[in-house]
């Protein structure tokens, strides 16, 4: 895939963000603001999904205690693409969310006739890799766009 734009951001937990999930390995915590997302049902690699309040976006937090290289999580996204047609990275920006490095990715596609829009983080280092992935239609995206970055910011390591 193409990289179209390479930035730097860096996110920090909101303040709204009180509802602490049980986490899957103790490396991480995870904080999210429980007046926005509901928790919803689990499918997949997830161990946590969360549907926005308004239900036109989801968030699902995936946890693997296992170091993975930057080239195994770029695959572990280009699987994700696979299961939309005519799928495209529209952007890769690397991020920082509560001092912990990572790559933000934001891909499109279509899946059964709908037009989606991913926003995901992913991390690895020797605690453990974490992916967050939320997702919305693509017309949504840029209402979404700060909401899945706030939701990404509930993100920290432990120790």
């Amino acid at each position: 895939p193409k990289t179209l734009q390479l930035m730097h951001q860096v996110l920090r937990r909101s303040e709204f963000a009180t509802a602490e999930v049980a986490s899957k390995f103790p490396f991480y915590e995870f904080f999210y603001d429980p007046n926005i997302w509901n928790p919803d049902e689990v499918f997949g690699d997830a161990s946590h999904v969360f549907a926005h309040r308004q239900g036109e976006a989801w968030c699902s937090l995936i946890a693997e205690r296992m170091q993975l290289s930057q080239e195994i999580m770029e695959r572990a996204i280009g699987t994700n693409m696979q299961e939309l047609d005519n799928a495209r990275l529209e952007q890769k920006t690397r991020a920082f969310v509560n001092g912990v490095p990572g790559v933000v990715y934001q891909y499109s596609g279509i899946m059964e006739g709908m037009p989606l829009a991913y926003y995901n983080f992913a991390t690895s280092g020797s605690k453990g890799t974490m992916q967050i992935a939320c997702w919305t239609s693509a017309n949504l995206l840029e209402e979404y766009t700060d909401v899945f970055l706030t939701f990404f910011g509930g993100f920290t390591l432990r120790g």
